[in-house]
């Protein structure tokens, strides 16, 4: 079975929040596919999802078939050591703090914590949960039991917070803000303080997989004229405050839309499955440069 590999690459924009963390959250609510690490871009194979770089390690999973969830792995960064961490069907990684954190298809869905090793495994509430971020002392995620609401609970278990009433998907955590697609509102682009006050609307189009990466939200939308639900999309961009809208392709992105695509950013470029072809392409983050990835 092939595991993550690693490649030289340009240095990424990060920012002081998950200065700690093995992904951003952004790459990892669209599958974490890529991550960039200590100069080194660490590539997925088509079963590797959840790709997390933090001390010296590389965590991942890999997909279940027999259904929902995968298995969780680690090992070294510069190969070996290889093995399974629990017997837990594992979904949303997030590596953060010196411990893991995952949403536990075996038990509902619920979030779980453990230590790097496999240890302490303890669990954080009983919501059914989606859209797992990290971030400093708090987990930010999406609600499936109160409708996709945006909650968030301290890393410990305690605390936890109802931070608004959107249907909310793609939850992007960064910068003292909290990104999110609100499925309530057209599937629209809106930003909120991390306690839910300062709810904006960012763009008035459909926003999906959702990526915010420095200032800029990259993330699907359609065409005029053409709709997601139609199968037909491209990448676009905006600045977080939602100004400067940029529409980065326009070749029909990844051919059609469909709910399996993903977009990753690492080491200043943008990363995306043609479900078509099946294959990796890149692109850097004004549109130009697409490549495939071997």
């Amino acid at each position: 079975m092939k595991t993550p590999c690693a490649a030289a690459g340009a240095p990424e924009n990060r920012t002081e929040d998950h200065a700690e963390a093995g992904n951003t959250p952004g790459n990892l609510v669209n599958g974490g596919r890529v991550a960039f690490k200590d100069g080194k871009r660490y590539l997925y194979d088509p079963l590797t999802m959840f790709v997390n770089v933090a001390g010296g390690r590389v965590y991942y999973c890999v997909e279940s078939p027999f259904g929902c969830g995968a298995e969780l792995y680690g090992m070294k960064a510069c190969g070996g050591g290889r093995r399974k961490l629990c017997r837990d069907s594992v979904w949303g990684l997030n590596v953060a703090g010196g411990r893991v954190y995952y949403i536990n298809w075996s038990d509902g869905g619920k979030i779980y914590s453990m230590d790097t090793r496999g240890g302490g495994r303890a669990k954080l509430c009983d919501d059914m949960a989606a859209d797992l971020n990290v971030v400093g002392d708090r987990v930010y995620y999406s609600n499936w039991n109160d409708g996709d609401s945006v909650y968030s609970v301290g890393v410990d278990g305690t605390g936890r917070r109802r931070l608004n009433g959107d249907r909310s998907g793609y939850i992007n955590v960064t910068g003292g803000r909290i990104y999110y697609s609100n499925y309530s509102d057209g599937s629209c682009l809106y930003s909120m303080n991390l306690d839910g006050g300062d709810r904006r609307r960012l763009t008035g189009e459909v926003a999906l997989n959702i990526n915010v990466a420095g200032e800029r939200v990259y993330y699907y939308s359609c065409r005029a004229g053409d709709g997601v639900s139609r199968g037909k999309a491209d990448l676009y961009s905006v600045k977080t405050d939602g100004s400067d809208r940029k529409r980065l392709t326009d070749h029909g992105f990844a051919g059609h839309y469909s709910t399996n695509v993903f977009l990753n950013v690492a080491g200043g470029r943008i990363y995306y499955e043609d479900p078509f072809e099946g294959r990796l392409y890149s692109l850097n983050t004004g549109g130009g440069d697409r490549r495939p990835e071997e």
